[in-house]
């Protein structure tokens, strides 16, 4: 009998740890992931296409920023307005809020311009993501100018 018990206690121990590091992996693969669609997202701006804006961001996605609430569309049609010479994501800090929800925050410092208007070289950034039809969309972008 101590011995059937010394198994058991063993064996919850183990799968209790094994279901931890599972989720820790599984974790830390959708923080890779989110980290490259974000950068993705940065090369995608710098290339004008469009067409990623499209396909990775919610219908109901919004951008904030100093200019005001823009809109999916919006923002799809203002990408063809800017010239980003550069951008590199710093200091990411990354939250999971549940199993399908992500919120990721970064400095971005960038060189480039919008409207032939200078673009401020440093921003924070606050992205949430959400899980829809098991692809990882982007929903809300706020962006807020960062001291240098």
């Amino acid at each position: 009998m101590k011995h059937i018990l010394i198994t058991i206690t063993c064996f919850l121990t183990f799968s209790t740890i094994s279901l931890s590091q599972s989720k820790l992996t599984k974790y830390e693969k959708v923080k890779v992931h989110i980290i490259d669609l974000e950068t993705s997202c940065c090369d995608a701006w710098k290339n004008k296409n469009s067409e990623w804006f499209q396909t990775n961001t919610t219908e109901e996605f919004l951008s904030i920023n100093s200019n005001g609430i823009s809109t999916k569309s919006e923002v799809i049609e203002s990408i063809h307005d800017c010239d980003l010479k550069r951008v590199n994501l710093e200091d990411i800090e990354f939250v999971r809020i549940q199993d399908e929800e992500v919120i990721m925050t970064y400095i971005a410092n960038q060189e480039g311009s919008c409207s032939k208007k200078k673009l401020t070289s440093k921003l924070r950034v606050r992205v949430n993501y959400v899980k829809h039809d098991n692809k990882w969309l982007r929903a809300l972008h706020i962006v807020t100018p960062s001291k240098d």
